[in-house]
């Protein structure tokens, strides 16, 4: 199990905190003070880019976490109570202790797994072979998010770090929904930037 997403994190990526997560830059948007508009290069830049950026510091410590995401190519509408149109989120995060995480989650849905000790799921990075990756769920219970984990058991494999997903163009992941099945998402790297996760 892993920590929570942090709250403000949630609010930079989804509808409900204000944004739409329909379209690839909303994330961005969002984060957009409401007393300032965007510049037309600002927006330019928003529209070219698919990866939003965002950081916050720890109220506490001053320590900032730094935080990436994207959306899936993939639209999907599930039957009630999670329909409406939505897409996956791919999520980098850099934490302020130096440790990093990469999770996918979805605004509406129930993901199962078999075993939720021993979840996997597929992967697909660019045209290598697919492959099942280990993940686990938040520790809060909740069911619509997964962490990719940082050691695979196979040490053949490549762990899903924001520096080893830099060095492909594209990722699929497939994930099983409650009384949905499976669905297969795509996410666009090749235009990450490690540098603004501070990484």
């Amino acid at each position: 199990m892993r920590n929570a997403i942090f709250v403000p994190f949630f609010c930079v990526v989804l509808s409900a905190c204000g944004g739409s997560s329909s379209q690839p830059a909303a994330g961005y948007l969002a984060h957009v003070s409401t007393t300032q508009r965007a510049t037309d290069a600002q927006v330019d830049e928003i529209l070219s880019d698919p990866w939003a950026y965002s950081s916050k510091s720890d109220e506490m410590s001053g320590k900032v976490t730094y935080f990436a995401d994207t959306q899936s190519a993939e639209h999907v509408d599930f039957n009630f109570p999670y329909q409406g149109d939505q897409t996956a989120t791919l999520a980098l995060r850099n934490n302020a202790d130096g440790s990093t995480d990469v999770l996918f989650f979805m605004q509406k849905g129930q993901i199962v797994c078999d075993e939720v000790e021993n979840c996997r799921v597929t992967i697909k990075l660019d045209d290598a072979q697919p492959e099942y990756y280990p993940v686990s769920f938040p520790n809060d219970g909740s069911r619509d998010a997964i962490f990719f984990d940082h050691t695979p058991p196979d040490l053949r494999q490549e762990a899903l770090t924001p520096q080893n997903l830099k060095k492909h163009k594209m990722l699929r992941v497939k994930v099983t929904f409650y009384q949905e099945g499976d669905h297969i998402f795509t996410f666009d790297l090749s235009r990450l930037d490690l540098s603004k996760l501070h990484l």
